[in-house]
Protein backbone atom coordinates (compact mmCIF):
# COMPACT_ATOMS: atom_id res chain seq x y z
CA UNK A 1 0.00 0.00 0.00
CA UNK A 2 1.46 3.84 0.19
CA UNK A 3 2.63 5.93 3.04
CA UNK A 4 1.41 9.56 4.38
CA UNK A 5 4.28 12.00 3.32
CA UNK A 6 5.12 14.98 5.45
CA UNK A 7 2.48 17.48 3.54
CA UNK A 8 -0.57 15.39 4.59
CA UNK A 9 0.05 14.90 8.12
CA UNK A 10 -0.27 19.03 8.39
CA UNK A 11 -4.14 18.99 6.63
CA UNK A 12 -5.82 20.77 9.54
CA UNK A 13 -8.85 17.90 9.15
CA UNK A 14 -8.35 15.15 11.40
CA UNK A 15 -9.92 13.73 14.60
CA UNK A 16 -10.46 11.63 17.11
CA UNK A 17 -12.28 8.05 17.36
CA UNK A 18 -13.86 6.01 19.65
CA UNK A 19 -14.85 2.29 18.97
CA UNK A 20 -18.43 3.23 18.00
CA UNK A 21 -16.78 5.78 15.04
CA UNK A 22 -17.91 8.97 16.38
CA UNK A 23 -15.50 11.56 15.78
CA UNK A 24 -14.47 13.90 18.30
CA UNK A 25 -12.55 17.60 18.14
CA UNK A 26 -9.03 16.46 19.03
CA UNK A 27 -8.67 20.20 20.81
CA UNK A 28 -12.14 19.97 22.74
CA UNK A 29 -12.96 16.74 23.30
CA UNK A 30 -16.31 17.44 22.10
CA UNK A 31 -18.10 15.71 18.88
CA UNK A 32 -16.83 16.70 15.77
CA UNK A 33 -19.19 17.46 12.84
CA UNK A 34 -18.37 16.30 9.58
CA UNK A 35 -19.42 19.57 7.81
CA UNK A 36 -18.24 21.73 10.38
CA UNK A 37 -14.10 22.65 9.99
CA UNK A 38 -14.01 24.42 12.86
CA UNK A 39 -14.69 20.97 14.85
CA UNK A 40 -11.64 19.31 13.21
CA UNK A 41 -7.86 19.60 13.87
CA UNK A 42 -4.34 18.85 12.78
CA UNK A 43 -2.55 15.31 12.63
CA UNK A 44 -0.38 16.97 15.28
CA UNK A 45 -3.86 17.58 17.45
CA UNK A 46 -5.47 14.48 17.30
CA UNK A 47 -2.51 12.34 17.37
CA UNK A 48 -1.68 13.68 20.70
CA UNK A 49 -5.38 13.59 21.97
CA UNK A 50 -5.06 9.75 20.73
CA UNK A 51 -1.76 9.27 22.79
CA UNK A 52 -3.63 10.43 25.86
CA UNK A 53 -5.93 7.25 25.95
CA UNK A 54 -9.11 8.71 25.56
CA UNK A 55 -9.56 7.29 22.26
CA UNK A 56 -9.03 4.33 20.00
CA UNK A 57 -8.16 6.04 16.89
CA UNK A 58 -7.72 8.82 14.38
CA UNK A 59 -9.78 10.03 11.72
CA UNK A 60 -9.90 12.02 8.40
CA UNK A 61 -12.41 14.38 7.36
CA UNK A 62 -13.01 14.99 3.39
CA UNK A 63 -14.00 18.72 2.54
CA UNK A 64 -14.19 19.99 -0.49
CA UNK A 65 -10.47 20.42 -2.14
CA UNK A 66 -10.90 17.40 -4.54
CA UNK A 67 -9.70 15.01 -2.19
CA UNK A 68 -11.83 11.36 -2.27
CA UNK A 69 -11.85 8.84 -0.18
CA UNK A 70 -12.47 4.99 -1.93
CA UNK A 71 -13.85 2.45 1.03
CA UNK A 72 -13.85 -1.17 -0.10
CA UNK A 73 -15.27 -3.50 2.42
CA UNK A 74 -14.51 -6.96 3.03
CA UNK A 75 -11.73 -6.86 -0.10
CA UNK A 76 -9.58 -9.96 1.03
CA UNK A 77 -9.74 -13.75 0.62
CA UNK A 78 -10.82 -15.00 4.15
CA UNK A 79 -8.28 -15.00 6.41
CA UNK A 80 -5.61 -13.63 4.15
CA UNK A 81 -4.26 -10.35 2.72
CA UNK A 82 -4.66 -11.25 -0.38
CA UNK A 83 -7.13 -8.82 -2.10
CA UNK A 84 -10.02 -10.73 -4.61
CA UNK A 85 -9.89 -9.94 -8.48
CA UNK A 86 -12.69 -7.49 -8.08
CA UNK A 87 -10.69 -5.39 -5.53
CA UNK A 88 -7.86 -5.96 -7.40
CA UNK A 89 -8.85 -4.37 -10.57
CA UNK A 90 -10.03 -1.29 -8.40
CA UNK A 91 -6.39 -1.10 -6.38
CA UNK A 92 -4.75 -1.36 -10.19
CA UNK A 93 -6.52 1.66 -11.33
CA UNK A 94 -5.19 4.18 -8.27
CA UNK A 95 -1.78 2.64 -8.08
CA UNK A 96 -0.51 6.24 -7.67
CA UNK A 97 -2.09 6.72 -4.93
CA UNK A 98 -2.06 6.45 -1.04
CA UNK A 99 -4.27 2.96 0.13
CA UNK A 100 -3.75 1.61 3.42
CA UNK A 101 -5.90 -1.06 5.25
CA UNK A 102 -8.93 -0.36 6.75
CA UNK A 103 -9.47 -0.28 11.04
CA UNK A 104 -11.56 -3.55 9.88
CA UNK A 105 -8.53 -5.44 8.81
CA UNK A 106 -10.85 -6.57 6.07
CA UNK A 107 -11.08 -3.90 3.80
CA UNK A 108 -9.24 -0.98 2.54
CA UNK A 109 -9.21 2.65 2.24
CA UNK A 110 -7.49 4.54 -1.02
CA UNK A 111 -7.34 8.39 -1.05
CA UNK A 112 -6.70 10.10 -3.99
CA UNK A 113 -7.54 13.50 -5.88
CA UNK A 114 -10.83 14.34 -8.34
CA UNK A 115 -14.48 13.76 -8.01
CA UNK A 116 -16.51 11.19 -7.77
CA UNK A 117 -19.27 10.45 -10.02
CA UNK A 118 -21.41 10.09 -6.77
CA UNK A 119 -21.00 9.70 -2.89
CA UNK A 120 -21.95 6.89 -0.84
CA UNK A 121 -22.14 3.30 -1.45
CA UNK A 122 -21.95 1.87 -4.84
CA UNK A 123 -25.28 0.93 -6.91
CA UNK A 124 -24.05 -2.20 -8.50
CA UNK A 125 -21.25 -3.51 -6.06
CA UNK A 126 -22.22 -2.53 -2.51
CA UNK A 127 -19.58 -3.39 -0.56
CA UNK A 128 -17.71 0.26 -1.95
CA UNK A 129 -18.73 3.32 -0.69
CA UNK A 130 -17.28 6.66 -2.06
CA UNK A 131 -16.59 9.54 -0.14
CA UNK A 132 -15.41 13.39 -0.51
CA UNK A 133 -17.35 15.93 -2.97
CA UNK A 134 -19.14 14.63 -6.30
CA UNK A 135 -19.45 15.58 -9.71
CA UNK A 136 -22.92 17.60 -8.98
CA UNK A 137 -21.08 19.47 -6.20
CA UNK A 138 -22.87 17.04 -3.14
CA UNK A 139 -20.24 16.35 -0.60
CA UNK A 140 -20.46 13.11 1.17
CA UNK A 141 -20.12 14.45 5.23
CA UNK A 142 -17.86 11.28 5.94
CA UNK A 143 -14.64 10.46 7.41
CA UNK A 144 -12.93 7.52 7.35
CA UNK A 145 -10.80 5.96 10.35
CA UNK A 146 -7.15 6.01 9.52
CA UNK A 147 -4.78 2.95 10.39
CA UNK A 148 -1.37 5.23 8.55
Amino acid sequence: MGRLGKADKTISRCVDGKLNKIPFNPRTGEVAKSNDPNTWGTFADALRAYQSGWYNGVGFMFADDGLVGIDIDHCFFVGTKTLIPEAKQIVARFDATFAEISPSGNGLHIYCLGLALHCGKGEHAKWIELYGKDITGRRSNRYFCVTG
